[in-house]
């Protein structure tokens, strides 16, 4: 999930296909393998996504000491069993239910009781009802790798100047996605995310939690080593200005994946780091602040960028988007034949796939979800061997 929580969730069970002692329990477009009979449809559990860091105590309530990913085993990850593809774990809700009644309405309302020993044995409860957080009640974490040194730097304030960037799990928001809409489905690469902009003089160069924070990479030589300010002066500056020019836009926010060898463990057979373009943003001014523009339009302008950077020096300048693989009606059937498979970078399908970026043809957003732009990860990708790396 691509905002890290763990929530109260009314679930749904329903039998595996492969075995008889197990079943699956369903939160939104999630599957998680559940013992048989310790469930059924309709239960109020709270719902541990992939990610998070347990703490000791509750693996040991759960009896999965030993058995989470990490050096600890206390990660939170996605495995497959009996063939299927299972997310986060199901954590029943231990206690008696509270039933009240809403004065104004008459309704009943149910709350069930969190009760769990902490760290120190001493027994603790919490009412909770559908939808309610219970992340610090638990005391789990979101779990954070360590970044390499080439990707961490000097960075300064730029608060007001960057563009928040997140991609939504479709498995969270399974309906925003309308049934025979036209949508355009892209790759998603195993890189690093990063924004190259302009905020009327500022230059911005951002990971995506700098985005988030409202901050910038400082272009200076002691971040001469940095991987994003090196991909900056290689093809950013030069995408932010022509961008710019070609479109009287002062405020311009280019987003791509930074990805190859050295950066993660999939490369796609690049000896040296690429970048690719997913999605760019325009504005004028602080009454008319940046928005995205729709995918046919920003192919469009990186061909006109090429034409314009050909003229000036006389060779393309050869930034690609990353790879389109469907374009037409949307159907949970297609989004599924997509979302696995091998990649398309490498030219000779060596790595296996991340899963794919939805977004419509035309730019729209959602009351909740906000802009509409989701992903599908393959569970391949998701319960891949190695040397496994999620930097973000």
């Amino acid at each position: 999930m691509s905002e890290f929580s763990v929530k109260i969730h009314k679930i749904v069970i329903e039998e595996h296909p492969n075995a008889d002692a197990i079943e699956l329990a369903i939160v939104g477009g999630y599957r998680s393998i559940v013992r048989k009979g310790d469930f059924k449809t309709g239960d109020l559990v709270a719902y541990i996504p992939e990610q998070a860091i347990v703490p000791d105590w509750l693996i040991e309530k759960l009896g999965l000491t030993g058995k989470l990913a990490g050096s600890k085993h206390n990660r939170v990850k996605a495995i497959r069993l009996r063939g299927i593809l299972s997310q986060g774990l199901i954590l029943k809700l231990w206690g008696e239910p509270l039933r009240m009644r809403n004065r104004a309405t008459g309704e009943i309302i149910v709350e069930w009781s969190l009760v769990f020993p902490n760290a120190d044995g001493v027994e603790r409860s919490q009412y909770v009802e559908e939808g309610e957080d219970v992340t610090d009640f638990l005391g789990i974490k979101k779990w954070e790798p360590v970044i390499p040194t080439n990707m961490t730097g000097k960075v300064i304030n730029a608060v007001g100047k960057t563009v928040k960037y997140d991609i939504e799990n479709w498995k969270n928001h399974p309906d925003v996605i309308r049934e025979g809409e036209p949508v355009v489905f892209t790759e998603k690469l195993h890189g690093t995310l990063c924004c190259f902009g302009l905020h009327i003089v500022d230059r911005i160069v951002a990971t995506k939690n700098m985005c988030a924070k409202g901050q910038t990479f400082v272009l200076d030589e002691e971040n001469a080593s940095n991987l994003y300010v090196k991909m900056y002066y290689k093809v950013g500056k030069h995408l932010v200005d022509h961008i710019a020019q070609l479109t009287g836009s002062n405020m311009v926010h280019v987003f791509g994946e930074i990805f190859g060898r050295g950066v993660q463990d999939l490369h796609y057979g690049q000896a040296e780091a690429q970048f690719r373009v997913f999605d760019i943003a325009l504005g004028r001014d602080e009454t008319h602040p940046s928005e995205f523009i729709s995918y046919h339009n920003m192919v469009k302008l990186l061909e006109n960028v090429d034409k314009a950077f050909m003229a000036k020096a006389g060779e393309p300048l050869g930034v690609q988007t990353v790879p389109k693989l469907y374009e037409g009606p949307f159907s949970v059937e297609v989004m599924e034949e997509y979302t696995d498979g091998k990649e398309t970078i490498s030219g000779d399908a060596s790595n296996v796939r991340e899963g794919i970026v939805m977004r419509p043809m035309m730019e729209r957003r959602d009351l909740e979800l906000g802009r509409v732009n989701l992903k599908s990860v393959s569970g391949d990708y998701l319960t891949r061997k190695g040397n496994v790396t999620e930097f973000q």
